[in-house]
């Protein structure tokens, strides 16, 4: 698969890795209680854990397109 159409997989896995991240790192700093004054919550959400998922989905992503098995 050439280069374009591998980074626009990864580009949508990432979204969709971040997406499902998000939802997991809200529930998982709610059943930490971590505080939510002054925003904590949001920022580590915003800032930490969504553009982890985010690169971790795009390297996969690309990754797998690039190198995944040939269903052809």
């Amino acid at each position: 698969m050439r280069w374009p159409s591998s980074l626009l997989i990864g580009g949508v896995t990432g979204l969709v890795t971040a997406v499902a991240g998000g939802f997991a790192a809200k529930a998982g700093m709610e059943w930490q209680k971590v505080s939510s004054m002054e925003g904590a919550q949001g920022f580590a959400l915003a800032f930490i854990f969504l553009p982890l998922a985010f690169l971790g989905g795009l390297a996969v992503g690309t990754r797998l397109a690039r190198h995944g098995p040939d269903v052809a």
